[in-house]
């Protein structure tokens, strides 16, 4: 599910999040996604099951939430064993949207 941060510091730095489940994966007809070099940061907070990332010919399997602020090349991220997660998107001003959480 889709939402905006409904507290008014959080929308400072938060543009939208969505609340995904293993079902939400289905009905988009694939668990998996790919990602592009960018300067907006965005998270995967995990918060049931694991998911498998590729990047710069590297494979990791982690049940840990990710930070994803500068992709230097194609990275692809399989959700096929993650049963919950929110996905956070920062608003555009990259890295600085970050401070208050760190």
């Amino acid at each position: 599910m889709f939402y905006k941060p409904q507290h008014s510091e959080v929308q400072k730095y938060i543009d939208h999040y969505w609340l995904l489940h293993a079902s939400d994966f289905l009905r988009f007809n694939s668990t998996e996604m790919f990602a592009y070099p960018g300067i907006t940061p965005d998270m995967i907070i995990v918060l049931e099951g694991q998911y498998a990332l590729t990047y710069k010919g590297k494979r990791l399997v982690s049940d840990q939430s990710l930070l994803f602020s500068f992709i230097h090349e194609k990275m692809h991220v399989d959700f096929s064993a993650l049963q919950s997660c929110i996905i956070v998107k920062f608003k555009s001003r990259g890295i600085s949207s970050l401070l208050p959480f760190v």
